[in-house]
């Protein structure tokens, strides 16, 4: 004789119809898997703490309102308007030029993918290469065997790879190989991101 045992508790059934009928006294619970680690949270505040350091050698960043967007103007002039997509994660000036930064952490080992933007940010990322403001991608890779690295990546170096995914014709993400190569390594200094470095290498990239 076969018996159809109750998962949860120590009740035997001689039917599987009897054992579906069974209201089990020890209900199965169902544990909640433990909850991602919030890395772009990390990431942005290690940002904040990094750029808040490097105030007194002229670079001014904060942490964006999204209820406001950078206006870039011709000279690296900057004015806020209401917006209901909001700016770049970081915005502000080097000495008198706007400069304004997108910051996205990603898990991902081998490439950036590019769903992770909005056409927004990336709008303002090529508007400021046009107006002779600063603005670019910040990189985090958190999950590296070697430690996380972080990369700025200019509109010059995002451009042909935004541009076909947009179109449907390219690929969904650029290669961890390609950011090594077009991108600037931004080095930690000490417990902070020399984001001071790459702030003044991105500025290099566009004429004033």
């Amino acid at each position: 004789m076969s018996f159809h045992p109750c998962l949860t508790c120590p009740e035997d059934f001689l039917t599987a119809a009897g054992l579906a009928a069974h209201v089990c006294s020890r209900p199965t619970v169902v544990k909640a898997p433990p909850p991602r680690k919030n890395t772009g949270g990390t990431f942005e505040r290690l940002v904040v703490k990094s750029a808040e350091s490097f105030a007194p050698l002229g670079l001014h960043l904060r942490k964006n309102d999204p209820r406001f967007a950078g206006q870039h103007l011709a000279g690296g002039g900057a004015v806020g308007h209401i917006t209901g997509k909001g700016g770049l994660d970081f915005e502000g000036r080097l000495d008198v030029r706007w400069c304004g930064l997108e910051a996205k952490s990603t898990e991902n080992q081998t490439a950036f993918p590019l769903s992770m933007l909005r056409e927004h940010q990336v709008g303002i990322i090529e508007a400021a290469a046009t107006d002779g403001a600063i603005a670019f991608l910040l990189i985090e890779f958190s999950a590296l065997k070697g430690g996380p690295r972080y990369f700025a990546l200019d509109w010059s170096a995002l451009e042909p790879w935004w541009v076909a995914y947009a179109a449907g014709k390219g690929r969904a993400s650029i290669p961890f190989k390609a950011i090594v190569e077009q991108a600037v390594e931004v080095r930690r200094a000490g417990k902070l991101l020399d984001v001071f470095a790459a702030v003044r290498a991105m500025a290099g990239r566009v004429p004033a």
